[in-house]
């Protein structure tokens, strides 16, 4: 169990490098937003059959949430894609046609057909640090959306090994269940022939009834273990698992600071605390730009006349400058006009409105504040995935010993096993004293089995 747990720790700190070769190892990649599709399983016989790997990207696949969240972030994606309109300048076409008629005075027919160019031409770099924080805000989206499809992921696996272990320890208890029973059929003979004791097959049935009792509990876990792995997969039957991950481990020669170096590098915990301080950032660049004024350019042209085709024209071309701050706000303008008479003329407007927005002096100083905050908090988060991978480390070693500290215990128990038989056969112990042996070998092989 020690193991199982400290390799589960290694890899949900990233830093996954077992030997087991159907550890799973994410899909998602910060450059794509596109769905992964696994391969189907391989079929054996009428079932398929699925690897360890292949059941966390089924897991992920069928997951309706990551899905659902995965199609939003596409769509969020391509809006800011488009977005680059706003550089752009816009075009506005416009008519109109007014007729006039009058009882005793000349009836009247106007068309007018217009088009207005807008174009920004500075606007103190608002627009460009607005898509840089919406650009954050999508790689931050992004790291959240692969770290759920890592917790999803690891889940599958979890509960693949929580089948593979369930099985196995079922797999011996019976076994061990069968050959105490077969003992038991014996000690009854030998009862019979007065070569034992009432006593010792009352103790042997309580042996049989206890571990018969685990053998149930052993077929429950397993039915749970395997509900649960095909409700995860999305599948209705749980079908043959390829990997068998038992005695297929190695121990691993850890190096403990590549290892933390390992953990800091891929931690989905640290990519998220990354985009964040982008994010902040942006935040606190757009808040830098928040006096600058905007510079815009407005230009139009009409056409108009009695009939077809028009031919009264006239133009106009003006430029504007708004500017907003926390103690003075306002706007001007300038704009040139003319028409096909060669008649020319200008006009000038101003507006200022004193202290709008006292308040608004300390959002700069606020997103500067949150951006230390964020990366305070990124480099406290750092020494806490070092020490983790560290612990991981030393927890692993732990394990690895303990592990064949059972070893040796499983096969301590083997030869007390084969010493019960040879002292049943001289008359020295009684045949329970065997089938306790028994029943003692399958409690160690199971431990071993959690290891």
């Amino acid at each position: 169990m020690w193991l199982r747990e400290t390799l589960g720790a290694i890899l949900l700190a990233s830093i996954a490098c077992s030997s087991c070769s159907s550890l799973y190892i994410r899909p998602v990649s910060l450059d794509t937003v596109a769905v992964h599709k696994s391969a189907p399983p391989a079929s054996v016989g009428d079932r398929p059959s699925i690897s360890v790997r292949e059941a966390a990207q089924m897991a992920i696949d069928f997951n309706l949430e990551l899905r659902a969240e995965r199609e939003a972030l596409e769509a969020r994606t391509g809006a800011w894609k488009l977005g680059l309109r706003a550089f752009l300048p816009s075009l506005t076409l416009g008519g109109t046609v007014d007729e006039r008629l009058a009882l005793y005075a000349q009836d009247s027919l106007n068309t007018n057909v217009s088009l207005t160019l807008e174009q920004r031409l500075w606007d103190g770099g608002r627009l460009a640090a607005s898509r840089k924080l919406e650009s954050a805000e999508l790689e931050l989206a992004l790291v959240h959306l692969e770290r759920k499809a890592d917790e999803v992921g690891e889940a599958a696996v979890a509960v693949y090994r929580r089948v593979v272990v369930a099985r196995k320890r079922l797999e011996i208890q019976r076994g061990a269940l069968q050959a105490a029973t077969l003992e038991r059929t014996i000690l009854a003979a030998e009862l019979t022939a007065g070569l034992a004791t009432s006593m010792d097959l009352l103790v042997a049935d309580l042996e049989l009834k206890r571990q018969d009792i685990e053998v149930q509990e052993a077929a429950v876990v397993v039915d749970m273990a395997e509900d649960e792995l095909a409700a995860a997969i999305g599948l209705m039957d749980v079908p043959i698992l390829a990997d068998a991950m038992i005695d297929t481990c190695t121990r691993l020669a850890l190096n403990v600071d590549s290892l933390r170096l390992l953990a800091v590098t891929r931690s989905t915990e640290l990519e998220a605390a990354r985009a964040a301080i982008v994010r902040k950032q942006a935040e606190a660049l757009a808040a830098g730009f928040s006096w600058l004024p905007e510079l815009g350019l407005r230009a139009s042209a009409w056409l108009s006349g009695a009939e077809l085709p028009l031919t009264d024209a006239s133009w106009s071309i003006g430029l504007n400058i708004d500017f907003g701050g926390a103690f003075l706000s306002g706007s001007a303008g300038v704009e040139i006009s003319g028409e096909t008479s060669a008649t020319r003329s200008a006009h000038n407007n101003w507006s200022a409105v004193p202290i709008p927005d006292p308040a608004a002096a300390l959002d700069r100083k606020n997103t500067q504040l949150a951006l230390r905050l964020a990366e305070d908090g990124y480099r406290a988060l750092v020494d806490r995935i070092d020490r983790e991978a560290r612990a991981a480390a030393l927890g692993y070693e732990s394990a690895v010993e303990i592990t064949a500290v059972r070893a040796a215990a499983l096969e301590a128990a083997k030869a007390a096993r084969e010493l019960s038989k040879l002292r049943v056969q001289l008359g020295q112990s009684a045949r329970s004293e065997l089938i306790k042996a028994e029943l003692e070998l399958a409690t160690y092989e199971t431990e071993l089995v959690d290891s």
